[in-house]
């Protein structure tokens, strides 16, 4: 931890008042002179503050504050307000000389449709019972130890074994999702909060799953 020290002088006892003077006209100047260093040091102190906007994302809807014809986001006059407005976050009255506020919108769309192919495919045997007519030969007896044999026909089941194979292409339609995230950057300029040239600046990531809308660093960046 640093030390501060002034040089300060003391008086003696045995000095007189006239004598002290100078003694203590350079002590005070020592004081004033920390003192204005002790401000200037706080006053360097830059503020940064960070705040997430919430509202309609609807270029159409005459509450929403968004640019019309231009983005679905927040105009920058919105956001101004949004800021610096008592009905906001009323910003000023806690805030010193070029503090900085950044205001982060999110808004989540669809970046484009893609089309994915799956090949869908099986075999197997399909078992069945059927019947058909077959011909067969019996010995008839026509007397005594005298024979003749004759063909007749009968029905009988027969268990039957047909293989079948399957392929099909089928194409799925699904889309990305993308989550965009709109910075504002103001500065106090010492009566409100004023916009930063440059700003607002999007960064867009991807994501194709909905599970991981909550895990950007799975995100692609771009």
């Amino acid at each position: 931890m640093s030390s501060c020290t002034t040089d300060i002088k003391t008086i003696t006892e045995t000095e007189y008042i006239g004598e002290s003077l100078p003694t203590i006209n350079n002590n005070f100047l020592l004081l004033k002179e920390s003192a204005c260093n002790l401000e200037n040091r706080i006053n360097n102190i830059v503020g940064a503050r960070t705040f997430f906007y919430y509202g309609p994302n609807s270029a159409t809807n005459p509450y929403s504050g968004m640019d019309n014809g231009v983005a679905s986001v927040p105009s920058v006059a919105t956001i101004q307000s949004f800021v610096n407005s008592v009905t906001g976050l009323n910003l000023p009255v806690a805030t010193q000389q070029n503090d900085i506020a950044y205001v982060v919108y999110q808004k989540t769309g669809w970046f484009q449709p893609q089309t994915k192919i799956y090949v869908r495919s099986d075999q197997g045997n399909i078992t069945f019972t059927t019947q058909e007519y077959y011909t067969y030969t019996v010995k008839v007896k026509i007397g005594i130890g005298r024979y003749r044999t004759e063909k007749r026909t009968g029905l009988r089941d027969i268990n039957r074994n047909v293989p079948w194979k399957i392929t099909e292409t089928v194409g799925d339609d699904n889309m990305l999702f993308s989550p965009q995230f709109v910075l504002y950057k103001l500065t106090y300029s010492g009566t409100g909060y004023v916009p930063n040239p440059g700003f607002p600046k999007f960064i867009q990531s991807i994501t194709n799953s909905t599970v991981d809308w909550k895990n950007p660093n799975f995100w692609s960046t771009y």
